[in-house]
């Protein structure tokens, strides 16, 4: 097992708006790097999910501290987690040829919707770190993509790679999109790339499909399409050297304002774009758009 690898926690960059539990975190200019690597990715609101291979080649997974008993479907707690650990088994044995015991994979498990809700997730399970136990160091972006390119993993999605500039520069991010797309030009705060112009009827929809009452349920989600924030990665020599993240304040007081946490209400499944498959064994469905080529800086 890998008890001993826990995924480090994570600054926010001055103008975030600062967490729960995050408050004895040092808050950090990104003025500081300025000219270094920066990689920015949406920040996707989900379960931090992990798994991994022993020696022998057994499979195994967690979220933050918690071990997932990939064996049985009845265990109440572990509910959101059922269709990732099908996937898991079925995927398992490629995943091992690629990953064997040496690459511990993390992602953002995000079937059942939290603060935000998604309607047209390419995937449930975004990857967005690897750890390498030989070099003991999370890999960086490009030696990622080399690593999964032949996997069923959809990872997280970049909307920026250049030289880090100002809190400003990343207000103004626009993410890559093709150029017919609605949201052609908008912000990360305007608009997540997982969330459409009909994004509230499909959660009304979700929500009755739970047999539940969309009157009843839907103040638990933030009623806007922004995204939730932005990851951050200073990336050198082929790993990650600095992460930070920038949550939109008034995400922040969404969270504040529910009257409780998502784990302890019914869940509210996220749905995914028209003809994605995650049991498939390549992403076939995926659009151009939503495995994006981030635009070069502009000086």
């Amino acid at each position: 097992m890998d008890g001993l690898i826990k995924y480090p926690r994570t600054r926010h960059i001055k103008g975030s708006g600062l967490q729960k539990g995050d408050e004895d975190l040092e808050v950090v200019d990104i003025a500081r790097y300025k000219g270094c690597r920066l990689i920015v990715e949406e920040k996707v609101d989900g379960s931090n999910t992990r798994f991994g291979f022993d020696a022998g080649g057994e499979i195994f997974a967690g979220s933050r501290g918690h071990l997932i008993d990939l064996s049985r479907r009845d265990v109440h707690r572990e509910r959101q987690w059922n269709r990732f650990k099908d996937w898991l088994a079925i995927h398992a044995d490629t995943l091992l040829a690629v990953f064997e015991d040496r690459y511990r994979p993390f992602g953002e498990w995000c079937f059942a919707a939290h603060t935000s809700f998604y309607d047209t997730l390419p995937h449930w399970w975004f990857e967005f770190d690897i750890f390498d136990r030989s070099r003991e160091a999370f890999l960086g972006t490009d030696e990622r993509r080399a690593l999964l390119k032949d996997l069923p993993v959809v990872s997280v999605p970049v909307i920026y790679d250049g030289p880090a500039i100002s809190f400003e520069h990343l207000m103004s991010i626009v993410p890559p999109r093709a150029p017919d797309h609605p949201d052609h030009g908008r912000s990360w705060t305007e608009a997540s790339l997982y969330k459409s112009l009909d994004w509230q009827d499909a959660l009304d929809r979700s929500i009755r499909r739970e047999g539940l009452d969309p009157a009843r349920n839907v103040h638990h989600f933030e009623p806007t399409r922004a995204a939730e924030g932005l990851y951050l990665k200073i990336e050198e020599d082929g790993v990650v050297k600095e992460r930070f993240k920038l949550v939109r304040p008034d995400f922040t007081q969404a969270v504040l304002a529910s009257d409780d946490h998502w784990h302890n209400r019914p869940i509210v499944p996220n749905v995914l774009v028209p003809g994605a498959d995650i049991y498939a064994s390549a992403l076939h469905w995926l659009a151009p758009a939503q495995v994006p080529e981030p635009e070069s800086p502009r000086p």
